[in-house]
C-alpha cells in the first residue's frame, strides 16, 4: 500500500523508543496504565499510545519497535513535501485542498497526490483522516471501545454524564469549501446545549485560548447544570486535536477534577459534534452567501432549534464505538448510512453481500421485474386450510434522503408528509389507511407489530445502532 511508512526501524535513542522502554519497565514493576501515563507525562511533558503499549507488554510482547509495514520508497523531495502537508493537516484537519496548497506552496493536484497516495488520507465528517488505520490505531479503538462498554455497563446513567465539545469552521460563503471563516466552539450533553461561543475572525483555538474557553464552560455548567456542578461526576468528551491534549489543558482539567475520556486517533466518526451536530447546523447554509454577523446569527438560531430530544441521539452515539462489539452472533453486523456508502466502502460491502446472498457478485445485475399475469394466479388455498393471511410490504428508502442512521428529525417529518399525501390520493382497491407513529395507541402499535408492519420493540440489533 502506498504511503509513508513510519516506524519499523526506530532508532534506539529516539523519544518513542525511550518512552516504550519506560512503559515496559512500568509493566514489570506492576504500575497501572494510568500510573504509567502520569509518570511519562511528568518526565517528557506528553506521551502517546501509553495504554496500547502497556497492554502489549502486559501480554508478553518484548520488542519496542513498530510492526513492519509494507510501503514503497519515496524520494527525498516527496518525503519533505509530504511532511509539510502532514504538518498543515495536523494543525487543522478541516482545511480544504486549496488552503493546503496555498499554505505549502504546491499545486492542488500535488496536494491530492500527497494526501491520497503518500499520506493515504481522505475526508470523514469534513476532516482529513487516514484511509486505513494502522494495526496500532485499530487496537486503540478496540481498547477504548471496551472501556466505554465497561463504564456504560457499570453506570446506567453514564451517557447522561458526558459533556461533548468541539470546534468547527463556518465559512462566509459555503460552510464547507470557501474562503473567509468564523470558528464556533460548542459544548452539550443529553439535556441540550450548555455553552457556545464564536472565535473572532483571524484566530483559531490555541491551547491558551482553550483553557479560557474551559473557564467559561465551567461557569455555564455551574449555572445550567447545577447537579453536575455540585456532584462533579461528569466526563468530558473531545477529540485529540493538538490544543485539546496540550499539557496546560491537561493540568487545568486535573486541577478542576475533570475526567476527559480518551478519544481514538483519526476518529471524527465517533465524535458526537462532528458526526451529529455540526452537519445538522450547516446543512441549511450551503450555497448561500453570508457575512460574519449573519453566519453567527444563523448558527445561533440553529443551535437553539435543536431540542433536548434532538441531542439524545448524539449522546447515544458516544458509545457507538463500543456498541460495535456487541451482538457477536449477528450475521452481518453493518448498516449503510446512505446509498453512496455502497460505492465508497465497496471493499467492505461487496464481499459481505456476495457471501450473504449466495454468490451475488458486484458485477451481477438484478433480473428485470416481471410480476406475471396476476389474473391467472388462481386460488392457492381454496379450502382455506393453509393460508392465514397475505400482505405486500414495501420497505425502501427515498431518493434524496440518507438512510435511517443519518436521518434527522426534520427529514423524518418531511418524508412522512410526502408519503402520506401521495398515498392518500389512491382510490378503489388501492385505497388504505395511513398509520402515523405520533399519537399511535399501544393497541394499534402491537397489532402492526404482530402483522410485521412495525419493528418489534426490544430488537437488540436495531437498538445498538439507535435505529429504534
Amino acid at each position: 500500500m502506498a504511503g509513508l511508512c513510519e516506524g519499523g526501524n526506530e532508532p534506539s535513542g529516539s523519544l518513542k523508543a525511550k518512552q516504550r522502554t519506560n512503559i515496559k519497565f512500568c509493566v514489570l514493576i506492576h504500575k497501572t496504565p494510568a500510573e504509567t501515563l502520569r509518570l511519562l507525562e511528568e518526565a517528557y511533558g506528553e506521551a502517546a499510545q501509553v495504554y496500547a503499549w502497556h497492554k502489549r507488554f502486559s501480554g508478553g510482547r518484548d520488542s519496542i519497535k513498530d510492526d513492519v509495514r509494507s510501503g514503497r520508497p519515496t524520494t527525498a523531495t516527496n518525503e519533505a513535501i509530504a511532511q509539510r502537508v502532514r504538518n498543515v493537516v495536523r494543525d487543522d484537519r478541516r482545511k480544504t485542498i486549496k488552503e493546503i496548497a496555498a499554505k505549502v506552496g504546491i499545486s492542488v493536484g500535488s496536494v491530492h497526490n500527497v494526501l491520497h497516495k503518500l499520506l493515504n488520507m481522505h475526508y470523514v465528517s469534513q476532516k482529513l483522516v487516514p484511509k486505513m488505520l494502522s494495526a496500532e490505531q485499530k487496537e486503540t479503538r478496540m481498547t477504548l471501545a471496551g472501556d466505554m462498554i465497561s463504564m456504560a455497563d457499570e453506570d446506567g446513567d453514564f451517557l447522561n454524564k458526558i459533556i461533548a465539545g468541539d470546534e468547527t469552521w463556518y465559512y462566509l460563503y459555503d460552510p464547507d469549501t470557501s474562503k473567509g471563516k468564523v470558528m464556533l466552539e460548542v459544548f452539550f450533553d443529553s439535556q441540550g446545549l450548555i455553552h457556545h461561543e464564536f472565535i473572532p475572525e483571524g484566530r483559531t483555538v490555541t491551547k491558551e485560548l482553550y483553557v479560557e474557553i474551559f473557564r467559561r464552560l465551567l461557569d455555564a455548567v455551574r449555572r445550567k447544570r447545577p447537579e453536575k456542578w455540585v456532584e462533579n461526576n461528569w466526563f468530558l468528551m473531545h477529540d485529540n486535536a493538538p490544543a485539546h491534549r496540550a499539557i496546560i489543558v491537561k493540568n487545568f482539567l486535573a486541577m478542576h477534577n475533570i475526567t476527559a475520556l480518551d478519544h481514538p486517533p483519526y476518529s471524527p466518526d465517533l465524535s458526537p459534534p462532528d458526526c451529529f451536530l455540526f452537519p445538522r447546523l450547516k446543512s441549511h447554509l450551503k450555497g448561500r452567501r453570508f457575512n460574519a454577523e449573519e453566519v453567527i446569527a444563523n448558527a445561533t438560531r440553529a443551535l437553539r432549534r435543536v431540542s433536548q430530544n434532538g441531542f439524545q441521539p448524539a449522546s447515544r452515539n458516544s458509545t457507538r464505538v463500543g456498541k460495535s462489539l456487541e451482538n457477536h452472533d449477528s450475521g452481518v453486523g453493518i448498516y449503510a448510512p446512505d446509498a453512496e456508502a455502497y460505492a465508497v466502502f465497496a471493499d467492505l460491502f461487496d464481499p459481505i453481500i456476495e457471501d450473504y446472498h449466495g454468490g451475488f457478485k458486484k458485477t451481477d445485475k438484478h433480473p428485470p421485474k416481471d410480476w406475471g399475469d396476476v389474473d391467472t394466479l388462481g386460488n392457492l388455498d381454496p379450502a382455506g386450510e393453509y393460508i392465514i393471511s397475505t400482505r405486500v410490504r414495501c420497505g425502501r428508502s427515498m431518493q434524496g434522503y440518507p438512510f435511517n442512521p443519518c436521518l434527522t428529525e426534520a427529514q423524518y417529518k418531511e418524508m412522512e408528509d410526502k408519503v402520506s399525501s401521495t398515498l392518500s390520493g389512491l382510490e378503489a382497491e388501492l385505497k388504505g389507511q395511513f398509520y402515523p407513529l405520533t399519537g399511535m395507541t399501544k393497541e394499534v402499535q402491537q397489532k402492526l407489530i404482530d402483522d410485521h408492519f412495525l419493528f418489534k420493540e426490544g430488537d437488540r440489533f436495531l437498538q445498538v445502532l439507535c435505529l429504534i
